[in-house]
C-alpha cells in the first residue's frame, strides 16, 4: 500500500522457506500476489521462533544470523498468519531483499505507523494487540490500522528498522500502555533475534 513515495507490505512480514524448483511461487512471491495457500500448496514452509505459541520451523543453518546466506528464505506480507519472530535484522534484510523489498527507516516507519491508535487499551478483539499472552495473527485486528491502511504498526510484534544496527519499533503483544508510534527499542547485536521482534518490509 502507498505511503508517501514508499509501498509497503499491509501486514507484519513472514519468512518462508521456499522449494528452489519453485520458481513460479518464488515470483508469486516477489510480485507481492502469493496467498496463503499458494505458499502452503506450493510446499513452502514458514520459519521463525520454533517455542510456542509460534510452532514455527526452524531458521536452516543455510540463512545464518550474520546474513551470509546459501540458500534464499523469503519474506511474505499476508493476513492470517502469525508473524515470523526470533530473525535478526541481518535476515530480515536479506529476506526483503530477496523479495525484492527492503526494511523502512525509522522516519518511514513512522510515516507509515501514523494513525494508528495507541495506548486505547487491548481489548482482546480490535484494538492493538498490547496486552496479550502472545503474538496474535496478522491483519485480525480490525481496530489497528494506520491511516495509510497497515496493520499491527503498534503492538503484535516489535517492527525491525536498520538504523543503528537493529532498533526496532511500535512496541509489542506485552508493552501495554508502553507500546505506541514513538515506542523504540533495540537488540544490541544485529545478528541476535527475540520472540517479540519480527519485521515488516517496504518497496
Amino acid at each position: 500500500m502507498p505511503s508517501g513515495s514508499l509501498c509497503v507490505d499491509k501486514y507484519e512480514g513472514s519468512l518462508w522457506q521456499i522449494p528452489a524448483a519453485n520458481t513460479a511461487l518464488v515470483e508469486q512471491v516477489k510480485n507481492g500476489t502469493a496467498m496463503l495457500a499458494d505458499l502452503t500448496g506450493g510446499g513452502a514452509t514458514q520459519v521463525g521462533c520454533t517455542g510456542a505459541p509460534y510452532h514455527h520451523a526452524a531458521i536452516p543453518a543455510t540463512f545464518p544470523a550474520n546474513g551470509a546466506y546459501t540458500e534464499a528464505i523469503y519474506a511474505v506480507s499476508i493476513p492470517g498468519v502469525l508473524p515470523s519472530a526470533c530473525v535478526s535484522a541481518y535476515q530480515a534484510l536479506a529476506a526483503c531483499q530477496l523479495s525484492g523489498k527492503r526494511l523502512m527507516s525509522n522516519a518511514e516507519w513512522t510515516q507509515t505507523a501514523v494513525g494508528t491508535p495507541s495506548a486505547v487499551g487491548d481489548n482482546g478483539t480490535t484494538n492493538c494487540a498490547t496486552n496479550s499472552p502472545g503474538p496474535i495473527d496478522t491483519g485480525s485486528r480490525s481496530g489497528c490500522v494506520s491511516a495509510v491502511g497497515a496493520f499491527d504498526m503498534v503492538g503484535n510484534v516489535s517492527e525491525l528498522t536498520p538504523d543503528s544496527g537493529a532498533s526496532f519499533r511500535g512496541g509489542d503483544f506485552g508493552n501495554g500502555t508502553d507500546a505506541g508510534l514513538f515506542t523504540r527499542g533495540s537488540l544490541f547485536d544485529p545478528t541476535s533475534g527475540d520472540s517479540a521482534v519480527g519485521f515488516r518490509c517496504a518497496r
